[in-house]
């Protein structure tokens, strides 16, 4: 004959008995998770005590309790919250000649954003335009168009070499040249 195993009875009723209990960690169970739609000011326990409603599987007293202590501070924060806010608009509205501002300034807070957004957007306009023009500059040119500048170029050379007065002091002729140019640059971005 062959060995007859023992199986332990108490060790499998707790682990069925374990699987069965609810787990109160951060696992949600998925397929009873979408029939909750879960509100920014509800907590996790509070969120597991409707889950456990819907899936018809109790849980443990202290949880009951968490839940209910979580349910009832927010409920305390909640009132405590408005008749703070009561509180301070009495205030602003006992003032005699300005009363209640609250408004006023969540409208001027507006604004403000408004007018530095509108500026922040025609910054960048301004921005997008200059670099465009800084590519239209920047753009390589055709080969009879780099050839005709090439061309002018050399002329205007020789014109400059013959000037009388760069023969006389070349260094303060190209200086006042680039000045003047510069100024004419201005200018033109100006208008």
């Amino acid at each position: 004959m062959g060995k007859i195993k023992k199986t332990n009875v108490r060790s499998k009723a707790k682990k069925k008995v374990s699987s069965d209990r609810p787990a109160v960690d951060n696992d949600v169970d998925t397929t009873t998770a979408p029939k909750i739609k879960a509100n920014n000011q509800m907590s996790r326990s509070a969120m597991l005590l409707r889950i456990k409603k819907d899936s018809s599987t109790k849980l443990r007293k202290k949880d009951k309790m968490k839940v209910k202590k979580e349910q009832l501070l927010l409920k305390l924060k909640e009132d405590q919250d408005l008749s703070q806010e009561a509180k301070e608009e009495k205030k602003r509205k006992a003032r005699p000649v300005v009363g209640d501002m609250k408004p006023m300034a969540k409208s001027l807070d507006f604004i403000e954003e408004l007018l530095q957004k509108t500026e922040q957007e025609e910054v960048a306009a301004k921005k997008k335009k200059e670099l465009k023009a800084v590519a239209k500059d920047r753009a390589t040119k055709k080969e009879k168009k780099r050839r005709k500048e090439f061309m002018r170029n050399i002329s205007i050379m020789s014109q400059v070499r013959k000037h009388p007065e760069f023969k006389r002091n070349p260094f303060d002729t190209i200086s006042t040249h680039v000045k003047n140019s510069v100024l004419l640059e201005h200018q033109q971005d100006d208008e």
